[in-house]
């Protein structure tokens, strides 16, 4: 059920973001569109960077003991924060070096990327939880309430202004159910010590971080050297190509952490089970 419920969510991911990407090209001007797919592509790689496969590594420990969800929660807030804060500096502390004239899409666009950012914690330990409708309830919201963001702010205010509320408010909005149904289960969030937890987590981390560096990088080389209107094209094609996914990332949602809880449990054999034929 939870794989079903995860392939038909990313389907509907995908086709969302093409209703998305229609509504930038059409709806802003062609300077606008492109600074903020830069701005975008950008902040999303420098986000990713603030994570060190921390998420994924407590989603394993959650998978493996729900017990251990408070003090796995609070090791994460721990470990994220300060690299969440400095990602809302250095991502447009760069934008002044190499691309002034972005500086202002790169301040909105890393604070949405932090919140996303928070967003994919939240994510990772509700499949932890074997939760994934909650998972599809946040962020479907979210891709719902920025096609209707942009659908407004393409018509009232087709500038940075529009983006930013249209964008900002769509990544509240996880942000705020995913809060809302962590703390009624794990109750109140409490900092934790980290233990290791970077060291743990890093494999993972290069594992989750290079296909979206790969898909990336196009985009970011682009962008100072032939124009954000170059940037434009070549993130319109990625997102095709990146639409491929909904037929992998359902799997590594529901297998990974069922194949934790096993092996955890000394069920190695269930594991080779399990993941053999996925």
């Amino acid at each position: 059920r939870d794989l079903a419920l995860s392939f038909a969510a990313q389907l509907a991911y995908k086709l969302l973001s093409f209703v998305i990407l229609a509504l930038l090209a059409r709806g802003l001007a062609p300077d606008v569109a492109s600074a903020w797919l830069y701005a975008l592509a950008l902040a999303t790689v420098a986000g990713s960077f603030t994570d060190l496969g921390a998420s994924d590594h407590t989603s394993r420990t959650v998978a493996a003991d729900p017990g251990r969800l408070p003090q796995a929660l609070g090791a994460l807030a721990r470990t994220r924060l300060p690299l969440l804060a400095a990602l809302l500096v250095l991502v447009p502390a760069f934008g002044l070096v190499t691309a002034p004239d972005a500086v202002p899409y790169l301040a909105v666009a890393a604070l949405y990327a932090a919140l996303m950012e928070c967003w994919r914690s939240l994510a990772a330990i509700f499949a932890g939880l074997r939760q994934v409708a909650w998972t599809v309830m946040g962020f479907g919201g979210a891709q719902v309430a920025l096609v209707v963001g942009l659908a407004i702010a393409t018509l009232l205010a087709p500038g940075l202004s529009g983006l930013a509320a249209a964008y900002l408010g769509s990544a509240l909005l996880p942000l705020a159910i995913g809060t809302t149904l962590l703390v009624r289960t794990a109750g109140p969030i409490r900092l934790a010590p980290t233990r290791g937890l970077i060291r743990s987590s890093w494999r993972l981390f290069v594992l989750s971080t290079l296909p979206l560096v790969h898909l990336k990088l196009g985009s970011l080389l682009l962008g100072p050297l032939s124009g954000y209107a170059a940037v434009a094209a070549y993130d319109m094609g990625g997102r095709i190509i990146e639409a491929s996914q909904f037929l992998v990332r359902p799997v590594t949602l529901v297998i990974f952490p069922a194949c934790a809880a096993l092996a955890a449990a000394g069920a190695r054999g269930e594991v080779r089970r399990l993941a053999w034929p996925t």
